[in-house]
């Protein structure tokens, strides 16, 4: 079996290039055969998936970051049809970023990469599938795997980006989100789950969780699991650096949502309108990236792909 590592020498504050040749030995030594990939660029890693695949790969590594992962899983996606490939090969990701959310909810926590590649097994999971607004300001589609969201936190993901981390994810992302709430206002939309919830309100963000973490640790969606067939949409109503400070060690710790602030539902079609009449967009991140803007629409793809990693570990799947 032809295995494709790509990995992404940025990741982790430049920590994946800075010690390659011990990652490569790690992974290598775990297959039968295999094609090594790096990244040159942002957004890179979704044309070499897409090159994996036109070789004839059986199964995709990815070393790096939840952006290299969201990226690479968008590689599994036809340009011209906007759907997923068929036979989708397996996926395993190997977490070397600023936060690794989506490895907290997988059973990776904790693992060197040697654990996670020798205990590893295949499940399949949903991924979400999103219609938005592109930053070109044409319509676009994107996948994401983990969480995608939108107001105060993708105005928080954008400054991270933008940011020093040599300090750890956690510190980049608690400095992002007290910068981001400082300076956001929040917007009114409309937000409609499936047949059942139809609501205008102001917000000041919004997450469609597929896993349970983001943010460099919050458990914004306690709830979630990867592979119930659900997207959980928690509205974060009205807060602000003095809520975040009061907060946020419930938030971190998956104890909020009985907070005023924070409203959940659960869906498999989400649909994003504004409601106000402000001209600003409403920016759009998903696993660290960010594809466009509101209006969107969310709907969840069951087990759409088949995802190696040590489940029994994780807290649920």
């Amino acid at each position: 079996m032809t295995t494709a590592i790509i990995a992404n020498p940025r990741a982790g504050a430049g920590k994946v290039g800075r010690h390659w040749p011990r990652f490569e030995r790690t992974i290598v030594k775990h297959f039968d055969k295999t094609a090594i990939l790096l990244t040159k660029a942002p957004g890179q890693s979704t044309e070499l998936v897409r090159q994996a695949l036109k070789h004839g790969a059986e199964r995709i590594v990815v070393l790096g970051g939840d952006g290299t992962f969201n990226e690479a899983v968008n590689g599994l996606v036809d340009p011209k049809t906007n759907a997923l490939v068929s036979n989708c090969p397996p996926m395993m990701f190997l977490p070397v970023g600023t936060a690794s959310d989506f490895s907290r909810s997988t059973g990776m926590t904790g693992l060197s990469l040697d654990d996670i590649l020798a205990s590893g097994t295949p499940r399949q999971i949903d991924l979400g599938r999103l219609e938005l607004t592109g930053i070109n300001n044409a319509p676009a589609v994107h996948y994401f795997i983990n969480i995608a969201s939108f107001g105060a936190t993708a105005l928080i993901v954008h400054r991270v980006n933008r940011s020093t981390k040599r300090f750890g994810g956690k510190v980049a992302f608690i400095k992002g989100t007290l910068e981001g709430l400082a300076s956001w206002r929040d917007r009114r939309v409309r937000i409609q789950v499936d047949d059942g919830v139809d609501e205008e309100c102001a917000i000041s963000a919004v997450a469609l969780a597929n896993g349970r973490y983001f943010g460099g640790g919050m458990m914004v969606a306690p709830q979630a699991r990867v592979s119930d067939g659900l997207i959980d949409v928690v509205l974060i109503k009205t807060a602000n650096v003095l809520k975040f400070i009061k907060y946020g060690g419930k938030l971190y710790k998956g104890r909020h949502l009985d907070l005023p602030i924070f409203s959940l539902y659960r869906g498999r079609r989400i649909t994003i309108q504004p409601a106000d009449d402000r001209p600003a967009p409403i920016l759009v991140e998903t696993d660290g990236e960010t594809p466009g803007y509101v209006p969107l629409i969310c709907e969840v793809q069951p087990e759409a792909l088949t995802m190696i990693a040590p489940w029994h570990r994780a807290e649920a799947v």
